[in-house]
């Protein structure tokens, strides 16, 4: 049984919608598929593997607002097996966002405009891969291709091999990220969001070394590799 989110919409100005079509692409393979709302994830193949979806565009937004990092860690706690899947290619993102009035006044350089959107978008890579790991597809329909194929290496361990799952060490981004660092421990991170009042990632993106030099049992040399993690990728 293949679930689709309700929500899965897809570009606009398309005659149907991507739950439509991954409806359509899933069923015409046999498959039995329901299109429901779900409470985490955009598909979900036998409520034992999960795929958040998202284009480039969607990635990136989803990275500036902070969204991205919660949905795949939600998702990681519900389910075996979790993953992002992202469709689409970063250098016609980029031609496409030049177009934008705003980012040419803010950017004056296409280089760069490219170079500040290659670093967040690794940067982003890279957290996303502390929690689950990331599959690329260069279209929609090879995107619906590459779930179903992962899909089914995780639900056939005999046929394809066995698979350890990385463990998610929190519910929450914000932990998942901290205890991402190097001698970080759930317990190290709690006395950092406690000290701070870290709510979400937004909030602990703004913190600085001293502030991390703040917390009690963190020193200069810890307070320095949180901030590197954290800001990894990034000008």
């Amino acid at each position: 049984m293949i679930q689709i989110d309700t929500r899965e919409q897809g570009q606009r100005g398309q005659e149907t919608t991507r739950k439509e079509r991954a409806y359509k692409y899933y069923t015409h393979k046999g498959y039995d598929c329901e299109i429901r709302q779900l409470l985490t994830g955009d598909y979900v193949f036998n409520n034992n593997v999960v795929f958040e979806y998202k284009t480039i565009s969607d990635f990136m937004s989803s990275t500036f607002n902070g969204r991205l990092f919660d949905e795949v860690t939600n998702q990681a706690t519900h389910y075996p097996f979790s993953y992002l899947i992202i469709e689409g290619h970063l250098a016609e993102y980029n031609k496409q966002s030049w177009r934008n009035y705003n980012l040419r006044r803010r950017y004056h350089n296409y280089n760069r405009f490219v170079k500040s959107n290659y670093a967040t978008y690794t940067g982003s890579i890279r957290r996303v891969q502390t929690i689950c790991p990331v599959i690329y597809a260069p279209s929609e329909e090879k995107a619906f291709q590459e779930m179903l194929l992962q899909a089914q290496k995780c639900n056939d361990q005999k046929k394809y091999g066995s698979f350890v799952k990385k463990e998610v060490k929190s519910e929450s981004a914000v932990d998942s990220v901290l205890c991402s660092v190097k001698n970080i421990s759930n317990k190290k991170a709690e006395t950092i969001k406690q000290t701070h009042s870290i709510r979400n990632l937004y909030d602990l993106m703004s913190l600085t070394i001293k502030d991390f030099k703040q917390v009690p049992g963190i020193g200069e040399k810890t307070a320095m590799n949180i901030y590197s993690f954290i800001h990894e990728g990034e000008i």
